[in-house]
């Protein structure tokens, strides 16, 4: 038996084999590197350099301005009563901030994001209240108007639009421990012929339509079956669709209540079933 002739057939059956080995391994590692990126969803992303011209807080497509003076208004379909003698909402937490990926998408009141803007997001406090946030860590304070909803990330209470972040400080770390006071609604009066902006108080910030989110999904089918398995327990269960005008996530609600000490409660009773990652937000 030829036993060179073997050896020399075997080098040349290897050669091909082992370059398709390395290339499947490079198509793998090449495409994994890339769907982690696209998976991020409200990652701080740093502003264009390109050039981009900002725009400002009026550049949006839905304008939700309350009514002058102490009568009620609607926003978005929910009505506010207003009293200037209501207590303030205050809180203190962890702030995060998000850019890039979600400018020029839209927000939760309808608005377009503008990073550019002094806008934030908050889970529970009315959409259009203006909020002062201080940065505890280095004493710097700004006004911020909430026009969306979230963090939706455990032990933080706003996300800042990247302008703002920029001014107290938190760009740079990318979260910072704050204070947050709710100023009120913004109303312009009159007097003496002058226009001047004050705020009002809603009648309660802890009063209203609060739901407890207990998951949120790409796909319809795992958001409607973990909808199924709450229907028994809660009967207003409900998926909640959201398009962030790149992706599309169905985010499964549960328990309509309407005060946050009831929401709180239901949250501790989906924690002792094991949900204990989930959030309560103002509808």
């Amino acid at each position: 038996m030829n036993y060179n002739k073997i050896r020399s057939s075997r080098r040349r059956l290897v050669t091909p084999v082992v370059l398709a080995a390395m290339l499947v391994v490079w198509i793998f590692f090449t495409w994994g590197c890339a769907g982690k990126e696209k998976r991020i969803s409200r990652r701080p992303v740093a502003p264009s350099q390109s050039g981009e011209k900002p725009r400002s807080d009026t550049d949006s497509e839905v304008k939700s301005e309350p009514t002058p003076g102490g009568k009620p208004y609607v926003v978005l379909g929910k009505t506010y009563y207003p009293l200037t003698s209501a207590a303030g909402f205050e809180e203190t937490g962890v702030a995060s901030w998000y850019g890039g990926y979600f400018h020029g998408r839209r927000t939760s009141n309808g608005e377009i994001y503008n990073m550019y803007g002094h806008t934030a997001a908050h889970k529970l406090l009315p959409l259009g209240v203006v909020v002062e946030v201080t940065n505890l860590e280095n004493g710097r304070k700004t006004r911020v108007r909430v026009n969306d909803r979230g963090p939706f990330v455990k032990n933080r209470v706003i996300d800042l639009s990247y302008a703002t972040a920029k001014e107290l400080g938190v760009d740079t770390n990318g979260t910072a421990k704050v204070r947050l006071v709710a100023l009120g609604i913004p109303t312009k009066i009159t007097e003496n012929g002058k226009e001047r902006t004050v705020y009002v108080q809603p009648k309660s910030y802890t009063t209203g339509d609060f739901t407890v989110q207990i998951g949120a999904f790409k796909d319809f089918q795992n958001a409607l079956n973990l909808r199924r398995r709450f229907l028994g327990t809660y009967p207003d269960s409900h998926i909640s669709e959201y398009d962030n005008g790149l992706e599309t996530f169905y985010r499964v609600r549960v328990s309509l209540n309407h005060t946050v000490a009831d929401a709180e409660h239901t949250q501790r009773d989906l924690a002792r079933l094991g949900y204990k990652d989930t959030f309560i937000v103002a509808k």
